[in-house]
């Protein structure tokens, strides 16, 4: 990366490849939510070995996607990667806080600049009291969508954003 994210620290599970990258996909797009089971159980022990390192957050806060994205999918990929996490904590999962107002194209598929045009202004948020969360998402490209997502945050009162990504590309 040419300049520092807007997140403080950065956990990543796989590297977005081969098989990896395949499994994700047919989670993603084809509703294998077996898959994604197992994605949860493997983020649950990662965030485990987090919170011993880094101590608790007080609300993890997965990536929005825009309700255009919800219908033609059916689901958010990263509420279902969560679930264990949600089921086995303590740790408010916030759902409900941050918006995704701008339906965009799929960033993967645009460089860098226009990425970060594509998804400014994307995002929207309640005032929040919350000093630390983990931002949760699951592939991570360019870091556009979470430096934007983080950006929000902290206008909205978050102090410090650190990211879980299931893999990053």
């Amino acid at each position: 990366m040419s300049r520092s994210p807007a997140f403080s620290k950065t956990c990543v599970l796989y590297d977005y490849s081969h098989a990896c990258a395949q499994l994700i996909k047919q989670f993603k797009f084809n509703h294998q939510l077996c898959i994604g089971d197992y994605f949860a159980h493997q983020l649950h022990s990662l965030y485990r070995s987090i919170i011993k390192e880094n101590g608790n957050y007080a609300a993890i806060i997965p990536l929005p996607l825009s309700r255009a994205r919800i219908k033609e999918r059916g689901y958010n990929q990263t509420h279902e990667l969560l679930r264990i996490i949600a089921k086995n904590t303590n740790t408010i999962i916030d759902t409900k806080s941050v918006r995704r107002i701008k339906t965009t194209q799929p960033l993967s598929s645009l460089n860098l600049e226009q990425g970060k045009k594509e998804i400014k202004g994307a995002f929207s948020a309640q005032v929040m009291s919350y000093k630390k969360v983990l931002l949760v998402g699951d592939v991570m490209t360019t870091d556009s969508s979470l430096n934007e997502m983080v950006k929000t945050l902290i206008k909205a009162g978050v102090e410090c954003c650190d990211v879980l990504i299931l893999a990053r590309a």
